[in-house]
């Protein structure tokens, strides 16, 4: 990989739309396994912009095929085309911020929604995640939903971290959500979503949003300041 030509962006955008046409399998997962481990410890804990295409080819570490190899070592061309890319570390008093994002069945395989979603403080970014959800959404909304459920639980455990240190935190907390139709619900002193898929999702709100989740907001100029591909499947858009 020395010499590969480096890739502007870490995963094919057609690659989830190929996911499922045939594709010679490589004769075991050894190395992909391995590539895909380390780029996974190389996406926790330094680089956000590659979660989500981690977490996909992470799908198919059991049985990997020639495509799945190809945009593995695609992402390694990305980190070598980024080499200069680096977190922030900041001394500026900026509020704890969180940017939470999900596709809508970008699985083709079982119709999952992936979730997204990253934590500013400071104005640097201290914990982020993009991971395949559990159960299928039966709309854009719902998975928005789900995602933002999700978030709002490692918010809480962010939260207590920071007690734990005496960091303080200027409640609310700003949550960037670019649904609509998610915010207004929540919005709502009566909000409701369907429980056939998340039965305990929206029992999780009520108490969240009556102790410190009060700020919800839809600002389109930040959320574009993070790359879809960052957490959620490629060919999503905001």
């Amino acid at each position: 990989m020395e010499e590969a030509k480096p890739s502007k962006i870490p995963l094919d955008p057609g690659y989830l739309q190929t996911m499922e046409e045939t594709s010679e399998m490589l004769p075991n997962n050894t190395q992909y396994a391995s590539l895909v481990g380390g780029l996974l410890y190389v996406s926790v804990n330094t680089r956000p912009d590659i979660a989500a295409s981690v977490s996909i080819l992470g799908r198919k570490v059991s049985c990997p095929s020639q495509a799945d190899w190809l945009e593995a070592k695609r992402v390694l061309r990305y980190l070598k085309h980024t080499l200069d890319h680096e977190l922030i570390l900041s001394i500026k008093s900026d509020p704890l911020t969180v940017y939470v994002d999900a596709d809508w069945a970008g699985d083709a395989n079982d119709r999952k929604s992936t979730s997204g979603y990253m934590l500013q403080l400071n104005g640097g970014s201290i914990f982020w995640s993009s991971k395949k959800q559990t159960c299928v959404s039966l709309s854009s909304t719902e998975a928005e939903y789900i995602a933002l459920a999700v978030c709002c639980q490692e918010v809480q455990w962010i939260l207590r971290i920071l007690e734990d240190f005496s960091v303080p935190v200027n409640l609310p907390i700003t949550i960037f959500e670019d649904n609509q139709s998610c915010i207004k619900q929540l919005s709502s002193p009566n909000h409701w979503i369907s429980p056939k898929q998340s039965p305990s999702t929206p029992a999780y709100f009520p108490s969240a949003i009556v102790t410190w989740l009060t700020s919800l907001s839809c600002n389109s100029r930040k959320m574009s300041r993070l790359s879809t591909m960052w957490f959620v499947a490629p060919d999503s858009t905001i």
